[in-house]
């Protein structure tokens, strides 16, 4: 071979040294005989598949068609969805998403070196929304972006997860309620223990002074908390808004690409 060399095929040789190994221990044992025809069948498959994965050939027309498993290609797809779709992580319904799927492909070198590609078996889809692509591509490494798994070869794929990660607002919401709550219940504590200490007219140990100190010390507390909560929310609430007008925005820009074309 030309552009395949044997660095590049160190896996699959013992992928089928492996096979080969398997064959002579399923030739060597005794037993039911359709047994055996059947593992030596399926040897044979695999053996089949993997060798067909990689070649070298010269066309009819001069040109060289290489395969080999490493070769791919990627495509990007933007497409306008008929109906609104929830796309994993995103925070709105999305009508405008980016498909990118990855195919296995083979390389054809024509004679004058020119070199095309041809995809002859997807690997995966995946589908992002607007606002995932485009930080993914603002992106300068490092950062991840979340996706829907479409497809993936090897794997059935199950109905998407219900996007209960993104109950962020309600969670933000409870989260405010819980700590009024919690405050109330320390103000209560707080005047039934003096009523207590005022009824029997005891004095306060200072354990306890330094302890009603501390609890008297939560307004500051108490608004730090919520002023954070508050902001969270309205940081989501922006998060919210800017993804909208992304997709606003994308949708326009598509329905004026077909009005153009």
């Amino acid at each position: 071979m030309t552009y395949i060399t044997p660095k590049n095929l160190v896996h699959i040789n013992d992928r089928l040294a492996s096979l080969e190994l398997y064959r002579e221990v399923a030739m060597a044992s005794s037993g039911d005989e359709s047994i055996r025809a059947s593992i030596l069948a399926k040897i044979q498959m695999e053996e089949d598949a993997i060798r067909a994965s990689y070649f070298e050939r010269v066309e009819p027309n001069g040109s060289t068609r290489v395969r080999h498993p490493t070769i791919a290609v990627i495509e990007v797809r933007h497409d306008i969805l008929t109906e609104p779709r929830r796309l994993f992580a995103n925070k709105i319904n999305s009508l405008v998403t980016y498909t990118l799927a990855v195919s296995q492909a083979d390389a054809v070198i024509d004679l004058d070196g020119v070199i095309r590609y041809e995809p002859y078996a997807e690997v995966g889809r995946f589908t992002v929304s607007e606002q995932s692509f485009n930080s993914l591509l603002a992106s300068t490494g490092g950062q991840s972006q979340p996706m829907n798994i479409e497809s993936l070869q090897g794997w059935l794929i199950e109905a998407a997860i219900p996007d209960f990660f993104e109950a962020s607002a309600r969670t933000l919401g409870d989260q405010v309620d819980r700590e009024i709550e919690a405050r109330n219940r320390t103000l209560v504590g707080l005047i039934e223990s003096l009523q207590e200490r005022q009824t029997k007219g005891g004095k306060l140990p200072a354990s306890e002074i330094e302890k009603l100190s501390r609890i008297l010390d939560f307004p500051s507390t108490f608004v730090s908390n919520l002023c954070h909560s508050v902001g969270a929310i309205a940081e989501y609430a922006e998060t919210v808004t800017s993804a909208q007008r992304l997709e606003i925005e994308a949708l326009i820009r598509a329905h004026q690409l077909q009005e153009v074309k």
